[in-house]
């Protein structure tokens, strides 16, 4: 968002250098012993980063072509914005880039809210996400008045849909 950017005294022009070198700097720190970097954008020396763990999963979100391009470049995982309906052609779209690319299948994310006053409508949601493409779920379940009504309809919600 505009004003995001200008809090952080960052051009929003520059976000798609910015986001593209941050994804190298990670690969670079999680790949390789302790060797410096140097872009216009990011610039360190040898450093010691040990025990190096595993590097995280890598899940970029969007739709737009730059996007993709970083999935199929960088990402572990896409986090698209589509619903159900047009997800299946474009997980579809996504697995013949990547393999022309190489690449093997990443988890496709999909963050869906969900009432769960219908439970046979809510697992029917969780298939036709499945049936998209969906190989990961991110449930938001929503806001509550307090801690113990969210954990309740947690409670549901793992013991009566996702099972």
């Amino acid at each position: 968002m505009k004003r995001e950017f200008e809090a952080l005294g960052v051009d929003k022009r520059l976000r798609g250098r910015m986001s593209n070198e941050t994804l190298r700097v990670l690969r670079h720190l999680f790949s390789t012993q302790a060797q410096a970097y140097a872009s216009d954008l990011v610039k360190f020396p040898p450093f010691v980063f040990e025990p190096r763990p595993k590097c995280p999963p890598i899940w970029i979100g969007g739709n737009g072509d730059s996007a993709i391009a970083r999935v199929i470049e960088y990402g572990d995982g896409w986090h698209p914005m589509l619903p159900a309906e047009k997800l299946k052609p474009a997980v579809a779209a996504l697995k013949d880039k990547l393999k022309a690319h190489s690449r093997d299948e990443i988890d496709i994310v999909v963050r869906r809210g969900f009432r769960l006053d219908d439970i046979a409508a809510a697992r029917a949601r969780v298939a036709a996400e499945q049936d998209a493409g969906a190989t990961y779920f991110i449930f938001d379940l929503g806001r509550y008045p307090s801690e113990r009504e969210f954990a309740a309809q947690a409670e549901i919600f793992i013991s009566k849909v996702a099972t």
